[in-house]
């Protein structure tokens, strides 16, 4: 009985940490009438999981680019996000520091 609480909150743990994750990363599109171009940016600003790379990598847009709020920020997997930006083939904004 006590494994079946343990796993229960470990799935509410995880349930909770990918929601707080995901509501820290800002989505802005700029698209414009006038043009054909559309723009997409991420500020990554404490977490970045496999989730949203593959939200990431379903994007459709002519310019991506990744922007991170701290710029010494390294993901759970250790890279830095300049390295996931140019995996992903996006352009790559460094924060304010920089």
């Amino acid at each position: 009985m006590d494994k079946k609480i343990f796993l229960i909150l470990i799935i509410i743990y995880n349930i909770l940490y990918i929601y707080i994750i995901l509501s820290r990363v800002k989505i802005d599109t700029i698209q414009s009438s006038t043009n054909s171009i559309k723009v997409l940016t991420f500020n990554v600003e404490y977490g970045f999981t496999e989730l949203i790379f593959n939200q990431i990598s379903k994007i459709d847009a002519d310019i991506v680019v990744l922007q991170e709020a701290n710029s010494v920020f390294i993901n759970s997997s250790g890279y830095m996000m300049s390295q996931i930006a140019d995996l992903l083939n996006m352009y790559y904004l460094s924060s304010g520091g920089d």
